[in-house]
């Protein structure tokens, strides 16, 4: 068995796919090793011979899925689906699957992802509070369909903190980094349940309302039924160097914002200017040069 199991999905194998598969080889330490798997739509994916040999080379697992018509109006429907897919197929391989959004990079050893007996999802808060719940607010029709859908307890609901504007929101967590004990199932359940809600009427009309209800609708789902099945104390929060947003750095609000980025773990970029235009330090940026050279 597997210390942990690395995965992600591509809407379509470029730099950002290949650049994470090589952070974990390069820079992950005792965990560099372990299995890295992609999942991805192959209606929309086509591989160059080029990329297969370097993710070959990186020892990278693909398994390709495709996707229902019922699906291509919906932002992450395949990143949900890639998510189950990928947690049924490691079900007996590991106690740790590492789910990550392809625009993230690994700087150092990311020990966390090694959950303590006793915890069954790792997490990071989401950036910033965008459709979230406010806690101590009332719930508004989004998030009261949310709850009701997933069957949350109140009881389970606790102030979470977001990394970049620090408001306290209710429970509200980032589906670009979770650690799950793949025996548990929630990535399958995750997209049973999409499957089953992402038509229904109430929440289609409130999507008319605010178009970005639709756009996080995963995530939302996620959050739900992460508080359905687990108490505060079955969750660790991973630290604030885990899935650092260096693409919001300079919207941090926080008071021990980083002045550099040598003690970050794990970061996201959203796109390729900010991995060239941002001062990481000399050895990481020594390191994006040449392995992009590889790659464009």
């Amino acid at each position: 068995m597997y210390k942990l199991i690395y995965a992600f999905r591509s809407t379509k194998i470029d730099f950002r796919t290949i650049l994470l598969a090589a952070s974990i080889r390069s820079f992950a330490g005792k965990l560099n090793e372990c299995p890295i798997i992609i999942a991805y739509n192959d209606e929309h994916t086509k591989i160059s011979h080029e990329h297969q040999q370097i993710l070959k080379t990186l020892n990278v697992s693909l398994i390709s899925f495709q996707l229902s018509k019922d699906f291509h109006n919906d932002f992450f429907a395949d990143f949900v689906k890639a998510a189950g897919i990928i947690e049924k197929k490691v079900y007996n391989e590991t106690e740790n699957l590492v789910w990550l959004g392809p625009d993230t990079l690994i700087f150092k050893e990311p020990t966390h992802f090694l959950l303590p007996e006793g915890i069954k999802i790792g997490y990071r808060p989401v950036h910033h509070i965008n459709i979230g719940s406010l806690f101590g607010s009332p719930i508004d029709d989004y998030w009261n369909l949310i709850f009701r859908l997933c069957e949350v307890p109140t009881e389970r609901f606790f102030p979470m903190e977001t990394h970049v504007d620090l408001d306290i929101i209710r429970p509200y967590f980032n589906a670009g980094s979770i650690i799950t004990r793949p025996k548990e199932g929630l990535f399958q359940i995750w997209w049973e349940k999409y499957q089953q809600w992402h038509q229904n009427k109430e929440y289609l009309e409130l999507c008319k309302v605010k178009p970005a209800n639709r756009i996080f609708f995963h995530q939302a789902i996620l959050s739900g039924l992460i508080l359905n099945r687990y108490t505060k104390n079955s969750l660790l929060k991973l630290p604030k160097n885990y899935n650092y947003p260096l693409h919001l750095h300079t919207q941090n609000s926080r008071k021990d914002k980083p002045k550099d980025f040598e003690d970050m773990i794990t970061i996201r970029y959203e796109n390729r200017d900010i991995l060239e235009n941002i001062a990481l330090p000399n050895h990481i940026k020594t390191w994006i040069s040449k392995e992009l050279s590889k790659i464009d």
